[in-house]
C-alpha cells in the first residue's frame, strides 16, 4: 500500500450509530464527510482559561472584602490557611506516591485517590 491510505467511512447505520468500515483510498483526497465541517470541542487554551476562571475567579473577586471585613487580623488568618492548605496538599501528594510505590494497581487510572489513600491508612473504617 504506498499510495494508499485507510481511512473511515460511514457505511450503514443502526439504532447505537453508524458501523464504521475501512477503505483504502489515494493519499492526499478528503473524506467527503470531513470537508468543510468544523471540528467540535474547545482548544487546549480556551479549556485552561474556562478551567482557571471557574476555579480561581469567585475567590479573588470576592479577596477585597473578604480583607476589608475582617480588618487587620484578616493578613495574618490569610497566611496561616494558604500555609495550612498548601501542607495538606503536600501531604496528600506524598501519600499518593507511597501508594504507588507500594501497591503495583495505583500506577495506573485510580477513580476515587482520596478513598484509597483513606482505605490504606485506616483500612476498612477510612472508607
Amino acid at each position: 500500500m504506498s499510495q494508499t491510505q485507510l481511512i473511515r467511512r460511514s457505511n450503514s447505520m443502526t439504532k447505537y450509530g453508524s458501523i464504521p468500515s475501512i477503505v483504502p483510498e489515494k493519499e492526499g483526497q478528503e473524506d467527503e464527510c470531513e470537508r468543510g465541517k468544523k471540528k467540535n470541542g474547545l482548544s487546549f487554551g480556551m479549556t485552561s482559561f474556562f478551567l482557571v476562571s471557574q476555579m480561581a475567579g469567585a475567590g479573588f473577586l470576592t479577596l477585597p472584602r473578604a480583607f476589608a471585613d475582617s480588618g487587620w487580623l484578616g493578613l495574618p488568618m490569610m497566611v496561616l490557611f494558604c500555609g495550612s492548605v498548601t501542607f495538606s496538599a503536600t501531604r496528600l501528594g506524598k501519600c499518593w506516591v507511597l501508594l504507588e510505590e507500594r501497591w503495583l494497581q495505583y500506577r495506573e487510572d485510580c477513580r476515587q485517590p482520596y478513598m484509597e489513600i483513606a482505605y490504606r491508612a485506616l483500612g476498612n473504617w477510612g472508607r
